[in-house]
């Protein structure tokens, strides 16, 4: 586990509000599905969007757990409304035919509430809004909404809502709810649970208490199961409320009513607070009784405690992720919104599932897990919270067996992890989206980010022997992949696609190409380093050899005349311009195959996973080649972008790219952040700041670091965690301020500038750039 806070060499200083709290003083209905994605929280184990309290809508509620997914029967159409689609993508005879996935499971709405002032019932379209605010706080974790509120016959209050996930214990969701009427008026208060929003949710069942309710609830076809208890307490002016109330519903919606009397100038409170728990979480379970018994505590302590409490855990992981720059506070609050989102998304202490392309703010791709977990998010995890990059590695073990099952379908030997999983390893995308079965790079992707976290973190933090296990069954697969050209004497991958899917089908992907080569060797050294591995995988020494032979003969696509490096065959011969046509599935939806449109970046993306094997100006080479082809149709698009133009020294266009990543969700991107928050790319975001920016890489057994800040960043402040020795770091492009943790074992190289230091523990250096 990371060292305490007092163990943290000089933490940034906590800064004004501005960069940390994200408001808005505006509303209109038909932003409710976004705003409930941008106010979305979480904690690792739950995540509540950012809804309304008094109103449930479809598509705009949502509170989801980790683990809890349904099953069932879906036949998926798409249209295919263009050549690529019709040629590449999409296969009219698998259309009609289903097929049995996971789906993440929504649970009932906890924060339903009906209120009532006079005889109007309390909605935001209607009657009045004479003042409106409503604020996340990351450092707190909270979700406050502020407003007066007239209503159509004329009463008028004040109303607060206010909410958060605990981060002490995580299946606890608070809310409380303050009216302040203006005038002698009844207050109709309803606190409630609403289960009808989610689809196939089954059986759920409701037992209601004076001051609570006890219900559990399960997901079609999964046979899991989720338990809940609520405990709410209420006041009239600050005294508690004895009398019991009514017990009712609204719409179909359990609901307990009271009727209060209220003076002018008086208030009305709620404090309620809501044990979750999926039965299928390896910490944080719970059965109806220990949950009520939870809820009941928790209520005693009350809901300002309760917060504080919360706090003081969520401000011990932004001690270490928390990311200081010293520029522009719209760059600096967007910055840590991407880091909140990787806070509250983190699989802290479970690895029966992994992060879900939309985390837990949304419905969006169906919760499962894609290769983005490997390569955009993995590397903050890595670098600042090692055990949970360690959680999603044991996760992907988890899945071998079906990865192995996956491989024998095709014929093959070893694993083949899919494009999609969730909480079993087949293959979650439909068939008829045959891009899905050709993007095999997720196999070395799994690989590749497994070995890396044994080289930042160390191997404390993940057994090797399943780095090995992993690493050789997926050299084993790519290996079997590999055709041999006679007449050009090499090996070669057919029929596949990378990243940038756009070219979905296509020979000697580069991206694919040199990382499976890349595979091949670090599987032939856990075969020749761990025996009792090659052993019980029964892999022989002539195997190992093949795998060292393929490795060296792959075709790894390079021009050593121009640099370039060919994304896949024939690519530099396709057409440069192209028409807007059909739809907008992966961007311009044109033909492309006959063109250069780019979804991804297949090739800057790669050199940023082996940069050693690039010389820089084969960075820049590619970069002015590649940049005027990409049309960021992906969210993981803009963060990779500005890692590179950093990298080749060209910070501001790389602070064009960076602006882009951090305000997707904001800015609407890619108009979908109604389906949840884009997580890839908020870790593409601290890659771009902390890879690209900062310059931090490994060289030489040490670590290096070479800054190419924006002219508007005059520093940046970070933590980063190295094999076990913790260091803080500011950086600017004059100077570098290195801090040594006091529990650091051992002294360690940094090439800064150009010049090289030993640093010690408790040892803080600067180090002038001196040219």
């Amino acid at each position: 586990p990371p060292p305490s806070m007092s163990e943290n060499p000089r933490p940034a200083p906590r800064d004004e509000a501005p960069c940390w709290v994200h408001r808005e003083t505006h509303y209109h209905p038909a932003d409710e599905a976004l705003a409930a994605t941008r106010f979305f929280l979480g904690n690792g184990l739950l995540g509540l969007r950012g809804s309304l309290d008094e109103l449930g809508t479809r598509g705009v509620q949502g509170c989801y757990a980790a683990g809890f997914f349904r099953k069932r029967f879906v036949r998926q159409f798409e249209t295919a409304d263009n050549y690529t689609r019709k040629r590449y993508i999409f296969d009219e005879e698998i259309m009609p035919h289903g097929a049995e996935i996971y789906e993440i499971q929504g649970l009932p709405d906890v924060l339903f509430c009906r209120i009532t002032l006079g005889h109007a019932v309390f909605r935001m379209w209607e009657g009045e809004v004479t003042c409106f605010q409503r604020e996340l706080d990351l450092r707190t974790g909270t979700l406050v909404r502020s407003l007066r509120w007239r209503a159509p016959s004329g009463e008028e209050a004040d109303l607060r809502f206010e909410r958060f996930c605990a981060w002490d214990d995580p299946r606890a969701v608070w809310q409380r709810i303050t009216i302040t009427s203006l005038q002698q008026t009844t207050v109709l208060l309803a606190p409630g649970i609403d289960p009808l929003l989610e689809p196939d949710l089954g059986g759920f069942e409701l037992d209601r208490h004076e001051r609570g309710f006890d219900f559990s609830a399960k997901a079609v076809g999964s046979a899991l199961a989720a338990n809940g208890a609520q405990r709410w307490v209420i006041r009239r002016g600050g005294e508690i409320v004895d009398s019991v109330g009514e017990d009712s519903d609204v719409a179909g919606r359990p609901v307990t009513a009271w009727h209060l009397d209220v003076p002018a100038g008086q208030t009305v409170q709620i404090e309620r607070v809501t044990f979750l728990a999926p039965d299928n979480h390896p910490v944080w379970r719970g059965g109806l009784s220990d949950l009520a018994g939870l809820a009941e505590k928790a209520l005693a302590r009350g809901y300002d405690e309760s917060l504080r409490s919360s706090t003081a855990a969520l401000a011990a992981k932004w001690e270490f992720a928390d990311i200081v720059l010293d520029g522009p506070v719209t760059d600096q609050f967007s910055l840590r919104y991407s880091l909140y989102q990787l806070l509250a998304a983190a699989p802290w202490d479970y690895d029966h599932i992994s992060l879900g392309a939309k985390c837990l703010s949304g419905p969006g791709y169906n919760g499962h897990v894609f290769w983005d977990n490997d390569i955009n998010i993995l590397p903050f995890y890595q670098w600042v919270f090692p055990q949970v990059a360690a959680n999603h590695c044991r996760y992907r073990h988890r899945m071998l067996g079906d990865a192995r099952r996956l491989a024998a379908a095709e014929g093959r030997p070893g694993a083949r992890y899919p494009w999609q999983s969730c909480l079993e390893g087949f293959e979650h995308a439909p068939a008829f989206i045959r891009c899905s079965r050709s993007q095999i790079h997720v196999v070395a992707d799994v690989a590749f980010a497994a070995n890396r976290l044994l080289e930042i973190a160390g191997t404390d933090v993940l057994p090797p022997e399943m780095v090995a296990e992993i690493t050789i069954e997926c050299a084993r697969y790519l290996r079997s992949r590999l055709v041999r050209n006679e007449a050009l004497g090499r090996l070669e991958l057919h029929g596949v696609g990378g990243p940038d899917e756009y070219h979905p089908i296509t020979n000697n992907n580069a991206y694919t190409n040199h990382l499976t080569a890349d595979i091949l060797r670090r599987g032939a050294d856990w075969a020749r380093t761990h025996p009792a591995i090659t052993a019980g995988l029964q892999v022989s020494g002539d195997e190992i050899a093949d795998w060292e032979r393929a490795a060296g003969e792959i075709f790894l696509p390079f021009d050593p005349a121009t640099g370039l490096i060919p994304q896949c065959d024939g690519f530099h011969d396709l057409a440069e311009t192209w028409e807007q046509v059909g739809s907008q599935w992966g961007g311009i939806g044109a033909e492309f195959e006959r063109c250069k449109g780019l979804k991804q970046p297949d090739v800057l993306l790669l050199l940023t996973l082996l940069p050693g094997q690039f010389p820089r100006h084969v960075w820049r080479t590619n970069w002015d080649y590649y940049e005027r082809f990409i049309l960021h149709g992906s969210s993981l698009s803009p963060s990779i972008h500005a890692l590179v133009g950093a990298r080749v020294g060209l910070p501001q266009r790389a602070r064009h790219y960076f602006d882009i990543a951090a305000n997707f969700e904001f800015r609407n991107h890619n108009k979908d952040t109604q389906h949840g928050i884009h997580i890839g790319n908020c870790g593409g975001v601290w890659q771009a700041v902390v890879l690209g920016f900062a310059g931090l890489g490994e060289a030489d057994g040490g670590l290096s670091l070479d800054p190419a800040l924006p002219a508007e960043w005059k520093s940046l402040q970070f933590t980063i965690l190295w094999q076990g020795q913790r260091f803080s770091i500011k950086a600017s492009n004059l100077r570098v301020v290195i801090c040594a943790a006091e529990t650091n074992s051992r002294a360690v190289v940094w090439r800064v500038f150009g010049q090289e230091h030993l640093i010690s523990p408790s040892r803080e250096e600067t180090i002038e750039r001196k040219s």
